[in-house]
């Protein structure tokens, strides 16, 4: 066989090879598709968080299972790791502000941020002059990794 024929008889495979992967694509597409939106692509806010706490209730139980497991499992870790904090000068300090702040009338009722009313955290901007802002999980991420501006807050 000569190199063009030998060329056409591998473009003819590739070709049937393609329409085949393609098609199995769509037939999985078609039977999976509503399961697996494209939560990581959706450029729309609220859908994506609201998708983000979708998945987070949905598989909460599951998570909080196997944490408990894994803490169960490896005591002598978390027994270090706790000595160890609790060495640190300022572990007092943030310790008696989470107290304060817990045992405050400040009350957990929506996000500063996004305005959400699930899975409300307190974050201390200043723990000397308990300065607290109220925050869910996902804009607390969002400002220990970004900053005040990126949630649309400045104190």
């Amino acid at each position: 066989m000569d190199k063009k024929a030998q060329r056409e008889y591998d473009r003819k495979r590739y070709l049937q090879k393609k329409e085949f992967l393609l098609l199995q694509h769509k037939e999985w597409r078609k039977k999976h598709g509503k399961e697996f939106e494209k939560a990581r692509y959706v450029r729309n806010r609220e859908k994506r968080l609201e998708l983000s706490h979708r998945c987070y209730e949905k598989n909460r139980e599951k998570r909080i299972a196997k944490a408990k497991e894994y803490r169960k499992n490896h005591r002598e870790i978390f027994r270090k790791a706790e000595k160890k904090y609790l060495a640190k000068p300022d572990t007092k300090l943030k310790l008696d502000s989470r107290s304060r702040a817990n045992h405050s009338k400040i009350k957990k009722d929506k996000c500063q941020a996004c305005g959400t009313k699930e899975i409300l955290e307190y974050h201390h901007e200043d723990y000397i002059n308990d300065k607290i802002i109220i925050l869910c999980i996902f804009c607390h991420k969002k400002l220990h990794r970004r900053g005040l501006s990126s949630i649309g807050l400045s104190l």
